[in-house]
C-alpha cells in the first residue's frame, strides 16, 4: 500500500479519542518542547505566465522550471501576493515543507483555545485559531505530517485538531487523488449526536450484579425520537428531521469541504458563497416540506432582534471534552449582548450590518476595501457594482463573512456567524453562571434547534432581496429548441404510479472507537462492540420514467433537472410561482444523450445528484480503510465524493392519506451548461448538487437552483404560466404555448407509520 496512505491511516488511528488528562498547558510549554526538524524549502514553479501554456493549465505547470524559495505560511499575504488572485496557489506550490518556526507559531496560536472547552466552528476566535494550523498541515512534507500532528496534539484542543486534520484530508492532493476517506464523525465523536451516558451505566451494572450478560457482550444504545421533548411542543412534530443524525453529519462535512478560514489559497473555493446560500436554502425548503406534512405553518424568519424567541430547545447532550451538557434555551428568551471568553458582540452589530447589506443590495453597489498592494495611503474604499454571475457568490461570502472574500469584512461584518453565537449564548451572555453555549454555536448540532431554521429563513430573505432585483429569465434562457418532453412518471413498484411511500427505518452504527469510557476498562471487561441504534425517515426506492423527443437531425446531450414542491401552502392555497420557487426541492440533475426521434429512459432515485448512500453517511473506520487500502473497486472509488445529503432524507415524510406534490422536469442544453474540466458525473451518480466536486469547479454553468433561483415579473403567475413562452397572465395577446422542454406532473407522498429494520440490523430482511 502507498506510504502516504499508510501514514494517514496511522494519523486517523492516533486521533481516536483517548482518556488522557485534559490538563491545561501554558503557551511557554510549546517553546520548551522539542519539535522535529523540518526542511526550510518550498518547491514552487516559476512564474506561470512565462510559460507558453495558460496559467493554471497542466501544460503551463509542466513547462515551468522549478525554483526553491522560502515561503512564510504564517503570513498568508506572502503566498497570495506572489500569484494572480484569480488562480489557486495549489496549482503552483507543491506541499514540500515548512519552517520549524512556522509550526511552532501555528501550534501556539491554536493553543489559545483551551483543551477543556468544546470547539465551536461558529466561534470566530476558534476559527481563527485553525487558520495557521491548517496551512501548516497542508504544506508540510507528507513524510513529516504525522510528526507535526503528534506535536500539535500535546497542546491543541483535540476537537480543533481533529477538524483541521479533516479539512486537509479533504484537500491535500496526496489524499484526494488516492481516495483516502475519513470515517463518519459519529463513529469517533458519538456524544455530539446521541446520549452515550448509558454505556457507563450498563458497564457498571454488568460488573456489579449477577447477570447472564458477559462484560464483553456488545452494547446497544437506543436513540429514540422522544428524547428531547414530547408532542406537547408543536415543534417536536418535526424533531425527527431536525435531530436526524445523517443531516447533522452532512452539515459538519459540508463545512469541512468549504471551511470559512478567510483566504486559504490552497483550497479551491469555486462558487463557495453561492453554494453556501443554495445548500442552506435547500435545507429550509426541505424543512418546510416536513412542517407542511405535519400540519404546521412554514418557518417564520427571525428578523426582529429585540423580540423574544418563542421556541425553546433542550438538547440533553453532553460532550467528551466536558461533563456539562449543552445548555437549553428557555421559552421567550431574548438576545443579549455577548461578552465572555474573548467574544464581544452587540445585538446592535447585527442591526448595523443588516442595514448596510440592505443598502448595498438596494443601491446595487458595495463598498469594497482596496487590496493592500493598491490601497491609497488613507485606505480609501471604492464602490463595486453588483453584477452577475460573480455578485451572488460574493454576496454569499459577505453574509457568511468569508473575511478575505467578503466585499468588505470590516464594514459589512459577520451577520450569519455572529447571529449563531448571540443566539447560542442568549441564556448566559456574560458567563456569570458559567454555563456553556447552546447548540446554535455547535456546527454538528445547530440543525437540531428550531432557531437554526428561523435564523436561516432570515438570512435567505436577505439573499432573496438581491435575487428579486435580477433580470427575469428570457425565453432563450428557458428554451432548448427541438426538445419535447412527452411524459414523466414516477414508479415505486407498488402497483400505482406517481406515488412515493415513506416509513420509519431502524438502523445502527458502530461507535466503539468513540466511547471514551472504554479506554478505562480492562480488556476482559470491555464490550466487543458499542452500537447506536436509531430510527429515521426512509422512502421506498423509485424510478423516473421519461419519454422525450429530439426533433433535430443529430444526437444532442441534455441536462435533466428534476425538482419537487408541495402543491399547496400552509393555508391550503395553491402557491403562485414567486412563492412556490422557494419551496422547490432539487431531487436530481444528470446528463442524457437524446437521439433523433423518440427517446425513452429511466433514472433510479438512488442515483440522485443530491444524495450519498447510507453507508457513506455512516462510514466506519474499517470501511474507510478499505478505500485507503485499495480494497474497493474502481467504480466505488470514482462514485465516492463523500459530501452529500443523506439519501434516506431525499423525500420528505408526507401524510397517511397522501400529500399532494408537484414534480417539475426541465431539460437544458448541455453545450451551454457544461464547465471545462468538470462534469455533472464527476462523482459517478451522486452528491454534486449541494457539495460540488472536490478541488474542481462547480460542474454546472447555470445559477444554482435554476430555473427557480429568481422571480418573474408577473406576481399573479403560477407554475403553468412560467412554463409558457410569454410568462404573462394578463396580456390577452401573450403567447400561451407551453415550453416543450419543461414538464410537470402531480404525485403523492404517502406516509406509513410503521418501523422496519434497515440493512445494518440483525433482523433485516431484504425485499424488492
Amino acid at each position: 500500500m502507498d506510504t502516504n496512505k499508510t501514514q494517514f491511516l496511522d494519523i486517523l488511528n492516533d486521533l481516536t479519542p483517548t482518556e488522557e488528562a485534559k490538563e491545561e498547558v501554558t503557551l511557554d510549554d510549546i517553546d520548551r518542547t522539542p519539535v522535529p526538524d523540518f526542511p526550510i524549502e518550498v518547491k514552487i514553479k516559476s512564474d506561470p505566465s512565462a510559460s507558453s501554456g495558460t496559467p493554471g493549465s497542466e501544460s503551463a505547470f509542466n513547462k515551468s522550471p522549478s525554483t526553491i524559495i522560502t515561503v512564510s505560511l504564517s503570513d498568508p499575504n506572502q503566498i497570495s501576493d506572489r500569484f494572480n488572485q484569480n488562480t489557486f496557489v495549489s496549482e503552483y506550490v507543491s506541499p514540500k515543507g515548512v519552517l520549524k518556526e512556522q509550526v511552532m507559531k501555528a501550534v501556539k496560536e491554536a493553543a489559545h483555545v483551551s483543551r477543556t472547552v468544546p470547539f465551536e466552528i461558529f466561534n470566530r476566535n476558534h476559527l481563527n485559531a485553525c487558520r495557521g494550523l491548517v496551512q501548516v498541515l497542508y504544506f508540510v512534507r507528507v513524510e513529516n505530517l504525522k510528526a507535526v500532528i503528534g506535536f500539535a496534539k500535546k497542546f491543541v484542543n483535540e476537537e480543533l485538531l481533529n477538524y483541521c486534520v479533516n479539512v486537509i484530508a479533504r484537500h491535500r492532493p496526496e489524499f484526494v487523488d488516492n481516495y483516502v476517506q475519513l470515517p463518519s464523525h459519529i463513529t469517533t465523536n458519538p456524544s455530539i449526536y446521541v446520549d452515550v451516558s448509558k454505556v457507563d451505566s450498563i458497564l457498571y451494572a454488568r460488573d456489579s450484579i449477577i447477570s447472564k450478560t458477559k462484560m464483553t457482550d456488545p452494547i446497544e444504545i437506543d436513540s429514540f425520537h422522544d428524547f428531547t421533548a414530547t408532542d406537547g411542543d408543536p415543534e417536536h412534530f418535526v424533531a425527527y428531521f431536525r435531530e436526524d443524525i445523517g443531516m447533522n453529519l452532512h452539515h459538519r462535512h459540508w463545512h469541512e469541504v468549504y471551511p470559512n478560514f478567510g483566504e486559504t489559497p490552497f483550497i479551491n473555493m469555486d462558487r463557495r458563497g453561492e453554494l453556501f446560500v443554495y445548500m442552506h436554502s435547500q435545507i429550509l425548503a426541505r424543512y418546510n416540506f416536513e412542517r407542511l406534512s405535519n400540519g404546521l405553518r412554514a418557518v417564520q424568519k427571525f428578523d426582529k432582534f429585540h423580540e423574544s424567541i418563542q421556541e425553546a430547545y433542550y438538547p440533553k447532550l453532553d460532550e467528551a471534552s466536558e461533563v456539562k451538557v449543552w445548555s437549553p434555551r428557555q421559552p421567550f428568551a431574548k438576545l443579549q449582548d455577548v461578552n465572555r471568553e474573548g467574544l464581544v458582540y452587540d445585538v446592535h452589530d447585527l442591526e448595523r450590518w443588516l442595514e448596510r447589506l440592505i443598502d448595498m443590495i438596494d443601491r446595487g453597489y458595495a463598498f469594497k476595501k482596496l487590496e493592500a498592494s493598491y490601497r491609497s495611503a488613507d485606505g480609501t474604499e471604492k464602490q463595486v457594482k453588483l453584477e452577475e454571475p460573480a455578485a451572488i457568490n460574493d454576496l454569499g461570502n459577505t453574509i457568511d463573512a468569508f473575511p478575505d472574500q467578503s466585499y468588505n469584512y470590516d464594514y459589512y461584518g459577520d451577520l450569519h456567524t455572529v447571529g449563531h453565537i448571540i443566539i447560542a449564548y442568549c441564556h448566559d451572555p456574560d458567563n456569570r453562571f458559567r454555563e456553556r453555549g447552546g447548540v446554535m454555536g455547535k456546527l454538528e448540532a445547530a440543525l437540531r434547534d428550531p432557531m437554526f431554521y428561523r435564523w436561516h429563513a432570515f438570512i435567505d430573505d436577505v439573499m432573496q432581496r438581491y435575487r428579486n432585483k435580477l433580470t427575469p429569465y428570457t425565453l432563450d434562457d428557458r428554451l432548448f429548441p427541438k426538445i419535447i418532453i412527452d411524459s414523466v412518471e414516477i414508479d415505486s413498484n407498488i402497483g400505482e404510479k406517481n406515488v412515493i411511500r415513506t416509513f420509519w427505518q431502524k438502523d445502527r452504527v458502530d461507535v466503539t472507537d468513540g466511547i471514551l469510557s472504554l479506554n478505562k476498562a480492562n480488556l476482559d471487561k470491555r464490550p466487543s462492540k458499542v452500537y447506536v441504534t436509531f430510527q429515521h425517515l426512509q422512502h421506498k426506492n423509485f424510478t423516473y420514467k421519461l419519454k422525450v423527443q429530439n426533433k433535430g437531425p443529430k444526437p444532442v446531450t441534455g441536462v435533466v433537472r428534476i425538482f419537487m414542491a408541495p402543491t399547496r401552502d400552509d393555508t391550503r392555497n395553491k402557491m403562485l410561482f414567486n412563492k412556490l420557487r422557494r419551496y422547490m426541492i432539487e431531487l436530481d440533475k444528470f446528463t442524457q444523450v437524446l437521439q433523433p426521434g423518440k427517446n425513452e429512459f429511466i433514472r433510479k432515485s438512488t442515483c440522485s445528484s443530491v444524495t450519498i448512500p447510507f453507508d457513506q453517511t455512516f462510514m466506519t473506520k474499517s470501511e474507510a480503510a478499505k478505500y485507503t487500502k485499495g480494497e474497493k473497486s474502481q467504480t466505488d472509488l470514482l462514485s465516492y465524493c463523500g459530501c452529500g445529503w443523506p439519501h434516506h432524507l431525499l423525500i420528505g415524510r408526507g401524510r397517511p392519506a397522501g400529500f399532494p406534490c408537484t414534480l417539475f422536469v426541465m431539460i437544458t442544453d448541455y453545450e451551454k451548461d457544461k464547465v471545462p474540466d468538470s462534469s455533472i458525473e464527476s462523482c459517478g451518480t451522486s452528491s454534486i448538487s449541494y457539495c460540488g466536486v472536490r478541488n474542481k469547479k462547480y460542474p454546472d454553468k447555470r445559477p444554482m437552483g435554476f430555473p427557480f433561483d429568481r422571480p418573474i415579473p408577473d406576481s399573479d403567475a403560477d407554475l403553468d404560466t412560467f412554463m409558457t413562452m410569454s410568462m404573462e397572465t394578463h396580456d390577452v395577446g401573450a403567447d400561451k404555448e407551453p415550453i416543450p422542454n419543461m414538464y410537470q406532473t402531480q404525485f403523492s407522498v404517502t406516509y406509513i407509520n410503521e418501523v422496519y429494520p434497515g440493512p445494518t440490523m440483525p433482523d433485516y430482511v431484504k425485499t424488492s
